[in-house]
């Protein structure tokens, strides 16, 4: 099985190694709350290898220290490149929620993020991380990605599918305080 969570992250498996140095995950819904077409991950991760299936977090995530992208929902224009960089910086507590939780300033699904790893890449793996529930049930909730494409590119303009999966609530079970 390639679609699995370790915690509040969710992970998939390439049946095949990508290597290229662009590439495209596009959320389509998420599991909760499908009313609410929001952006909900917190971090992304692209790896060498593949996560294996057990409750160790993985660590070695490659460098995105030259990573450069975009956030794009299908209405209301960009997120701004804070938005893109608070997806890359390590840090689980920033996530692009312009507006605050539940407001929904980009809606509309499919929502693009564009990623330039800045070099081309062997990868096997990523991951999301879920965007954190601050406390508050319903928004642990709502940072739940459901389905999803991954596309690779060798230019950034034209996409190749790499894989596509959907997250269920059955494979979540998180977030039920």
């Amino acid at each position: 099985d390639s679609l699995f969570n370790v915690g509040d992250r969710v992970a998939f498996n390439f049946t095949a190694p990508q290597t290229a140095r662009y590439f495209k995950v596009r959320q389509v819904s998420t599991v909760w709350n499908s009313d609410k077409q929001e952006f909900t991950t917190s971090e992304i991760n692209f790896f060498e290898n593949k996560i294996p299936q057990k409750v160790t977090v993985p660590t070695q995530a490659l460098d995105r220290t030259d990573w450069t992208g975009s956030i794009t929902p299908k209405n209301n224009g960009a997120f701004t490149d804070a938005s893109f960089k608070s997806i890359i910086d390590g840090d689980l507590s920033t996530y692009p929620d312009e507006g605050g939780p539940g407001q929904g300033n980009h809606n509309g699904f499919p929502i693009n993020v564009d990623l330039n790893l800045g070099s081309e890449q062997t990868v096997k793996s990523f991951s999301l991380d879920k965007r954190p529930g601050a406390g508050n049930a319903a928004d642990g909730k709502n940072g739940t990605v459901g389905a999803f494409e991954v596309f690779t590119s060798e230019d950034g303009t034209n996409w190749v599918s790499a894989g596509k999966g959907a997250f269920t609530e059955a494979a979540y079970n998180l977030h039920q305080v």
